[in-house]
């Protein structure tokens, strides 16, 4: 078999095989390249490198990304920013999430070692104070990287310093909400965090949140709600009373055989199944009385 017939067959083989690996990953880069017009990076060539890639490396996903990140580097001659800038409009999917967070941490992991300050890196990706797009993917990266260095939280706070005087701030917040991915998530942190520093109680944001209307705003939406004001709450008091504050709030509102139904439907869905999973717990901690049949009415309609 030729190796033109492998490489463009069986790439994974012609990347295992190589004695220089890297040469021949950048190689088919090259390859694909002359397959389409426009960024690599968004393009389906670049998953299909990234699988031959990984597939080349299966025992060693690790080694994998190293290779996927030096050859990224390599073909952007070392400017991190622009692999940054580019790399920040893959759209995150279930078959690129792992992927955009490996080779993500990796970029970040770059930025710290070159001592890239936030400022610095807010300053080349072409930002601008109170004039903050949050659909924008370059904030996306800007605060993955504040992130990096601090905390989740502080990214919050110092993205929200960046945009004080910004008079569509709200819009923003919703705008960035409905794009989904990335973006919903840092336009719902932000908005908690924009609460709190609003000095919103728990109260005012249940009712902003219309939680106190399930009839009216349906079951999905009101889970939805309830998973942001949990949310704010733990920012507010921390993880334990969040949920406390969570159960004694919806036992007054809704009925034990109704929470004992949504928690056994909802148990396995990201965020909202391990927020109902912590009031399960609450729940089983306590041996008698309410809790005791709570507790064995969510195990029969879980089993």
């Amino acid at each position: 078999m030729s190796l033109g017939i492998v490489k463009r067959l069986f790439p994974h083989l012609y990347i295992r095989f190589a004695a220089d690996k890297e040469g021949a990953a950048l190689q088919l880069i090259k390859i694909y390249e002359r397959k389409f017009l426009g960024s690599f990076l968004e393009s389906m060539w670049f998953i299909k490198w990234t699988r031959a890639v990984l597939k080349a490396y299966n025992h060693e996903p690790s080694l994998g990304y190293d290779l996927l990140f030096r050859c990224l580097m390599r073909r952007y001659h070392s400017q991190s920013i622009q692999l940054g800038k580019d790399f920040a409009k893959i759209e995150l999917s279930a078959a690129t999430s792992e992927m955009i967070y490996e080779i993500g941490v990796r970029l970040l992991q770059y930025y710290k070692s070159m001592k890239i300050s936030t400022d610095h890196l807010f300053k080349e990706l072409g930002l601008q104070e109170n004039h903050i797009r949050l659909d924008n993917p370059n904030v996306v990266l800007w605060n993955f990287y504040v992130g990096y260095l601090h905390s989740e939280q502080f990214s919050y706070e110092a993205l929200l310093s960046k945009m004080k005087d910004q008079v569509d701030i709200e819009n923003q917040f919703k705008i960035a909400c409905a794009r989904g991915g990335f973006y919903s998530m840092i336009g719902w942190g932000l908005r908690l965090h924009w609460w709190k520093q609003k000095k919103y109680n728990k109260t005012t944001v249940w009712y902003h949140l219309r939680l106190n209307d399930i009839e009216k705003i349906g079951y999905i939406n009101w889970i939805a709600n309830a998973k942001v004001w949990v949310a704010y709450a733990w920012i507010k008091d921390g993880p334990p009373s969040s949920i406390s504050s969570f159960y004694e709030r919806i036992r007054s509102r809704i009925s034990s055989k109704q929470l004992a139904e949504m928690i056994a439907s909802n148990r396995n869905r990201d965020t909202v199944g391990r927020i109902l999973n912590d009031v399960y717990a609450l729940a089983a901690k306590h041996e008698k009385g309410y809790w005791a049949d709570f507790v064995r009415h969510v195990d029969s309609l879980s089993s």
